[in-house]
């Protein structure tokens, strides 16, 4: 039993076949927003307290005319929280422009009148809120902290005190991206792997055609006219789509069965020439045969995975029952997916029922696509004029399956896109303000014969290290969370060495752009400018 206003989001298309299962999406997302806005507010401490000793002897000052430390404390939580106000307008502002942009990309209807109420207001109200007292809280505690005498004795120790916590920022930082791009890869991996299987048979110029209301009762006729259409190679029928066999049984008995065992088979009714339609392989036995009356009620097909279950030996000829049929299964079928490429194969068996088909399905020969559906078209007017003429093609299913994987995959490469960039933002502006505080060590260096690549490689060397130590630890953390998500595909790709490396060498590779153009620009300031900075 489920809730209806449950199965959008939790249900699984093997149980609901119109359901999406979508919640897994909801973590993905809500994850991936969670991480942009904690490598902003880790931006944000760094800078801070980078920036402290042109602030320190701002609260040395204070705290000599008489300020306590929490007005100091709230001073700067007031400033980080009015920053975040500030941003929510802005990301307001880029939110109205943008919304057109993501609906094309999410394939979704927002409008700016879905997110015009209380409730959408009071949460990003509490959003701002939550990001500016978290992103200035350890700037806050820090510079309040500062000691009158000290700050006012010598304000350049400080900024360089509190080095090693800025360093475990940047680290987690690059932790979070590291894991990002991995996830971004191995989701990419994973949906070319999906895209790539082979379905068991020909989804090509395959159509199927809706039967409504009393055009079920006319399939015979309507499949008779269909064969003598030029452009037509098969026809044969089946109760529900050749996607969605989604009907599963376990009163199932066969010859040698434990009675007190139960197996779940899915099952389908079908018309002659299924498998001949479809093109899926038999791989022992016969199919259904027209000069065989009796199939309609003694004959069964199953597939390879019901066949294994069934026994080990040959399994043709074997008594069946299912269905209130007692019969034997004359053929065994390769394994096809009869579902969604994410749900694994199982045991299925075919059963004759000509009066029982609800989806005419045709093979189209080679030629112009587009003429041989008028030419289906006409056969269908001809033969139900007061019916509207449906029809779909298999791959376009296929395509359509995977439509909102794709829209999900790239919503996530361009979420991991914002996600690095914020990070190199933010390891821009550290290594902008690390550069300046040693420019007149940089300058004493070039005057004692230091060349321009000695010293880029000496500024740029630390933050290297740093994104070096982010990967041997976001790259096990990475591993593990995406085989868990993987965990969650019936055929899962491999996660080899070469999804880790590909992280490892993209993050250092952004890591040194970042932080280059500084260094380089650093190692190239005249000495004589350098030495008068200070």
């Amino acid at each position: 039993l489920m809730p209806l206003s449950d199965i959008h989001l939790y249900a699984f298309a093997n149980h609901f076949v119109n359901a999406s299962g979508a919640i897994q999406n909801v973590y993905i997302f809500s994850g991936l927003a969670v991480l942009v806005l904690v490598i902003a507010c880790i931006n944000f401490m760094n800078l801070a307290t980078a920036r402290s000793s042109r602030r320190a002897l701002e609260v040395g000052l204070k705290k000599v005319v008489g300020a306590g430390r929490r007005q100091i404390i709230a001073q700067f939580y007031g400033e980080s929280i009015v920053t975040a106000f500030i941003a929510l307008i802005f990301a307001m502002v880029i939110f109205s422009v943008a919304l057109p942009v993501f609906n094309t990309l999410s394939g979704k209807t927002f409008t700016l009148q879905s997110v015009s109420n209380l409730k959408f207001f009071l949460g990003f109200f509490a959003i701002a809120l939550i990001t500016g007292v978290l992103s200035g809280c350890y700037p806050a505690l820090y510079l309040s902290s500062f000691q009158p005498v000290k700050v006012l004795a010598s304000r350049s120790r400080h900024g360089s005190e509190h080095g090693s916590f800025r360093k475990i920022l940047v680290v987690t930082q690059f932790v979070l991206s590291v894991i990002a791009i991995v996830g971004t890869i191995v989701a990419h991996r994973q949906m070319d792997h999906m895209r790539s299987i082979h379905l068991g048979y020909d989804k090509e110029r395959l159509v199927y055609l809706p039967l409504r209301g009393e055009t079920g009762q006319s399939y015979a006729l309507l499949k008779d006219r269909l064969m003598r259409e030029p452009g037509v190679i098969r026809v044969s029928g089946a109760r529900k789509r050749p996607t969605a066999f989604s009907s599963r049984i376990s009163g199932v008995e066969w010859e040698g069965k434990d009675p007190e065992t139960r197996y779940s088979f899915a099952y389908e009714s079908v018309d002659y020439g299924f498998l001949e339609t479809m093109k899926i392989e038999l791989k022992e036995g016969r199919t259904f045969s027209e000069d065989r009356p009796a199939d309609v009620n003694t004959a069964f097909l199953v597939n390879e995975a019901g066949a294994q279950l069934i026994g080990r030996d040959s399994v043709v000829g074997k008594r069946f029952s299912a269905m209130g049929v007692d019969g034997q299964i004359i053929g065994v079928m390769k394994n096809f997916h009869y579902l969604s490429v994410k749900n694994r194969i199982g045991p299925l068996f075919l059963y004759l029922r000509p009066e029982n088909i609800y989806f005419t399905i045709i093979r189209l020969g080679a030629g112009d696509p587009a003429a041989s559906i008028r030419n289906l078209e006409s056969v269908w007017n001809r033969t139900f004029p007061a019916y509207p003429f449906e029809y779909a093609f298999i791959d376009d299913d296929f395509a359509e399956e995977f439509r909102t994987d794709q829209r999900t995959r790239d919503i996530m490469e361009i979420a991991t896109f914002i996600t690095i960039f914020i990070a190199c933002m933010g390891l821009f502006g550290l290594a902008a303000f690390m550069a300046e505080k040693r420019t007149k060590e940089i300058g004493i260096r070039k005057t004692l014969g230091a060349s321009v690549p000695s010293i880029t490689v000496m500024l740029t060397r630390e933050f290297v290290k740093w994104v070096m130590i982010a990967n041997l630890i976001a790259l096990p953390l990475a591993f593990v969370l995406m085989h868990r998500w993987l965990q969650d595909y019936a055929y899962p790709i491999r996660i080899g060495w070469q999804i880790p490396a590909a992280a490892f060498v993209m993050s250092i590779i952004v890591a040194v752009l970042t932080v280059s153009y500084q260094s380089v620009k650093l190692a190239l300031t005249d000495p004589v400018k350098s030495l008068k900075y200070e």
